[in-house]
């Protein structure tokens, strides 16, 4: 069985999954041998898992040959913040079945309280539950709005800033998620385009300028690689924890 999950994460042919996916978790894994349809079910629900976070891989891969291009950054923004939610999304659908928690519909996301609710009364003995709770809270607090507020209001921002020669000017930059506040944010936005419309119309853009050398609010933003790498490195931690709560719970009924 533990072959057979090995084969399905097709390490040979996704060698980025290399440095993040160590097997030997994810063979503690218990997959059903009572019929091939079970069977089947449970192995692909890890193997959907895998690939759902390979894609993110491969988003970030895809933009080590764009930085420059601003409109290219734009648009992997917005289809790596889909994955991200994509993986957490596989990553609930995956424990409800696992785990047995019969939720459906819009209860199957980390993000919701009820998925949390239920998943407590599971694992009510689990060890690290204040990472289930921190978990929890960043999908809720930083990931679902943050790619709500892209998806549905145009781009985060189109501000850029001025290289260290100061004679030229760098783009593909994102929001650092420390320093806004997405909840607010996605209410003031609500009457404009994108975040940078609505930065000029309220006049609370401070942009660079080449001539003065000035950097304007460039400490708000961060470069795109830097975000994709930290959020991707967030969004493995955080399926590493569901995967050891899976793990306990199957290991609390099989001990």
């Amino acid at each position: 069985m533990n072959n057979t999950l090995i084969d399905l994460f097709n390490y040979k042919k996704h060698p980025e999954l290399e440095p993040y996916f160590n097997s030997e978790p994810f063979n503690s894994i218990i997959i059903s041998s009572i019929d091939k349809t079970q069977t089947m079910m449970d192995s692909g629900y890890i193997s959907n898992l895998t690939i759902k976070f390979w894609r993110l891989l491969q988003i970030k891969k895809m933009l080590s040959t764009k930085k420059g291009d601003s409109d290219h950054c734009d648009f992997l923004l917005e289809i790596f913040l889909n994955q991200a939610l994509s993986c957490t999304d596989t990553l609930a659908t995956s424990i409800n079945h696992f785990l047995q928690m019969k939720l459906s519909g819009q209860k199957l996301a980390i993000q919701n309280e009820a998925f949390l609710k239920e998943l407590k009364l599971k694992i009510s003995d689990f060890p690290d539950i204040t990472k289930i709770d921190s978990t929890h809270a960043w999908v809720k607090d930083k990931l679902y709005p943050y790619r709500n507020i892209v998806h549905h209001m145009g781009e985060s921002s189109g501000y850029v800033q001025l290289n260290k020669d100061n004679l030229s000017v760098e783009c593909c930059l994102t929001l650092k998620e420390e320093e806004w506040d997405f909840a607010t944010m996605r209410q003031d936005l609500k009457t404009y385009p994108s975040h940078t419309a609505f930065l000029i119309a309220t006049n609370t853009i401070n942009l660079p300028n080449i001539i003065t050398g000035a950097t304007g609010d460039a400490h708000k933003y961060i470069r795109i690689d830097t975000f994709f790498d930290d959020w991707t490195n967030k969004i493995f931690e955080i399926i590493k924890v569901f995967i050891s709560v899976q793990i306990w719970y199957q290991k609390s009924l099989n001990p």
